[in-house]
């Protein structure tokens, strides 16, 4: 099963990386991870699933590479490099429900909060809502 992964792209505490753990250690070790190849969540659930688990992550990357994790190509099997586009990451993130079976999303801010209208992890929830499936959203402590 492919499980989408968006979060946020600013650095977090340990807590956080615990959390994270936690929550990825609870799949199936068949599950193929599909990051968005940014700094922060992604960069953090690419590297912890593949590079010290050794299980499968598939990047996809927004034609937007200013918060792309310079280092992304050594944290996936597989990745896909989207072409242009007016809203490279909303492109990536529709690309990223399309793919997933559920989202597993890390925000920094409640829904409630004026923040997230503007947080592309939030984006990406509403887009797997929209679609029909499962998103599952673990708050970050900033």
């Amino acid at each position: 099963m492919d499980i989408a992964i968006s979060g946020s792209r600013r650095l977090f505490v340990e807590q956080n990386r615990h959390l994270i753990k936690g929550i990825l250690l609870l799949l199936p070790p068949a599950t193929r991870l599909v990051t968005g190849a940014c700094l922060g969540v992604d960069a953090f659930c690419a590297t912890f699933w593949h590079t010290e688990l050794g299980r499968a992550v598939h990047t996809v990357v927004p034609s937007d590479r200013s918060n792309v994790a310079r280092d992304w190509r050594d944290h996936c099997d597989t990745s896909e490099e989207l072409p242009l586009s007016s809203e490279p990451y909303r492109a990536r993130n529709e690309r990223l429900i399309a793919l997933g079976a559920m989202l597993l999303a890390f925000p920094l801010h409640p829904e409630q909060d004026r923040r997230a209208e503007r947080s592309g992890t939030w984006m990406t929830v509403r887009m797997a809502r929209a679609a029909a499936k499962p998103a599952h959203v673990y708050r970050l402590w900033e």
